[in-house]
């Protein structure tokens, strides 16, 4: 088995082209990888580096993917490999649909309404396009990347569940707060 194999969907859906192939092809798709890659490194890293690296900055940080999958979206919407499926569509509807209900049962926030809204509807769209500008081996190797990280998110996860609510493990981003509590004294670990 080759590293640079395609990947086979099934029936009706593009075939994910080799790597070498895409980037003679298809300059575009290969920008699109690399920043779907940048992604990537960012949703790995973006809770140490609110945590632990950049606490002063947790909240311009918290939006530090959006610009970069914005990108993404636009380059791909030009390219016409934008996933505009029924899933997106439903997404997308029910999403402006919620947008009443939470007006009216708390309050009229504009900025929590669309925080909301971005949380649900903006990042999902990249699991579809992702087929469609990852290779064999740009799968293979994000699945080798979590799995060497692990090891120390389970670790910031043990010490997180173990520790009190009010350990420094259990500080919320930005060196403010705290995480959120479930049952027995216990804080959800977010690694």
């Amino acid at each position: 088995m080759q590293s640079d194999q395609a990947i086979q969907l099934t029936e009706g859906q593009p075939k994910a082209l080799p790597q070498s192939l895409v980037d003679q092809v298809d300059p575009t798709i290969a920008t699109m990888r690399k920043l779907a890659w940048a992604y990537f490194i960012l949703l790995l890293m973006e809770g140490a580096l609110r945590k632990w690296i950049f606490p002063t900055r947790s909240e311009e940080l918290l939006l530090v993917r959006d610009p970069i999958l914005l990108l993404i979206y636009y380059l791909a919407y030009n390219a016409g490999i934008f996933p505009l499926n029924t899933r997106n569509r439903i997404l997308f509807a029910l999403g402006f649909a919620s947008i009443p209900f939470a007006i009216f049962s708390g309050g009229f926030n504009p900025a929590s309404i669309l925080y909301g809204i971005r949380t649900n509807c903006l990042h999902f769209p990249l699991i579809f396009l992702l087929p469609r500008i990852f290779t064999y081996r740009d799968v293979i190797r994000a699945g080798l990347i979590i799995i060497c990280v692990s090891p120390f998110m389970t670790y910031i996860v043990i010490n997180q569940f173990q520790a009190t609510p009010d350990d420094p493990w259990n500080t919320a981003a930005g060196g403010t707060g705290r995480q959120l509590e479930t049952s027995g004294g216990k804080v959800r670990a977010s690694g």
